[in-house]
């Protein structure tokens, strides 16, 4: 289970104020606050460190770019257990995706429009099943059966149309191609987003900070976010704190140190933990993202005999950086 994909959109919400599944350039972001929507540079006077930094977002434009890169590392461990012994199946996937967004329509300072251009979506994966006892230790008699796989995925090199102005978003291909079930998977898990539960997070977006600020409005609505409309999830707890301000030229970079628990159950789960921590760098000027590191450790318990856990890491950056709109694409 990976909750709202492993803070992916969340990556995009805290730079918009708004990806990974298995690829498929997964970050998507939303709507924009129009009564935070200026641009220009933004700079301190005095230390850093004791003087605050006017936070701004502009809205997206037709024509504004965005290309990231992304790195997803996974490992996760299942285990069962019977009343002899069991079985634990272990698993370790990196996933690696470049792409390049330009947004094409703007619907209510929202890109409802987007060209995806997806220059690489690559998945490298192992699984290894073990038989082991009672305390989870190898079985002397059984060998463990290791499967690998990897490669690019079918979005690679491909650049669709997505377009987001209703419940789902509707993928098209630009070379006119019908896209397969594979693809569709990927790229619309990708920008399943809801703008619905962003409003609260955008209305508590900051519009000054300094270092050591906390955030808590923000990170309440954050929280929200992540943790999405459904009944089995509750959020435990939830910072947001800024740890730096950068100043990069004529601009400032925002360093934002967030940390959020999460518990669940499903109908196979009797409890699942989940705590991310990490750090996400937003321009001051514009609030689109630069780059992020996003931890994410989980830990669960099936209703059967059993347990899941697993740690995430994933890193985003920037890499090109020209003045785009938050909300964009």
């Amino acid at each position: 289970m990976q909750i709202r994909r492993l803070l992916l959109p969340l990556l995009g919400l805290v730079a918009c104020a708004k990806p990974a599944g298995d690829g498929a350039a997964a970050s998507s972001s939303t709507s924009t606050q129009s009564s935070a929507a200026t641009s220009g540079s933004n700079t301190t006077t005095g230390s850093t460190a004791d003087r605050s930094i006017a936070l701004t977002i502009r809205p997206p434009a037709a024509g504004d770019k965005r290309a990231t890169r992304k790195r997803a590392e996974e490992a996760m461990t299942v285990g069962m257990r019977g009343t002899k012994g069991g079985i634990d199946v272990r698993t370790s996937k990196i996933v690696s995706t470049e792409k390049t967004e330009t947004c094409l329509e703007v619907k209510d300072k929202t890109c409802i429009k987007l060209e995806v251009e997806i220059k690489r979506d690559n998945v490298d994966e192992t699984t290894t099943t073990q038989l082991v006892d009672l305390e989870g230790k190898p079985d002397p008699k059984d060998k463990p059966k290791t499967k690998k796989k990897g490669g690019d995925n079918p979005t690679t090199g491909v650049v669709y149309i997505v377009a987001k102005d209703g419940k789902k978003p509707v993928v098209t291909r630009k070379d006119g191609k019908k896209p397969s079930k594979a693809e569709l998977a990927l790229v619309e898990k990708a920008y399943d987003d809801d703008p619905s539960l962003t409003a609260e997070l955008e209305s508590a977006y900051p519009k000054a900070v300094k270092v050591g600020d906390s955030l808590d409005a923000f990170a309440k609505a954050l929280a929200k976010v992540i943790a999405g409309k459904s009944k089995d999830v509750t959020v435990v707890s939830s910072s947001v704190r800024v740890k730096e301000i950068r100043p990069t030229g004529k601009r400032a970079l925002v360093v934002l140190d967030i940390d959020v628990s999460l518990e669940s159950s499903t109908k196979e789960l009797k409890e699942l933990k989940t705590r991310s921590r990490g750090t996400i760098e937003i321009w001051a000027d514009g609030g689109d993202e630069h780059a992020s590191a996003i931890t994410t450790e989980l830990d669960g318990k099936f209703r059967k005999d059993g347990s899941v856990n697993g740690k995430f890491v994933e890193t985003t950056e920037r890499t090109d950086d020209s003045a785009l709109g938050a909300g964009a694409p």
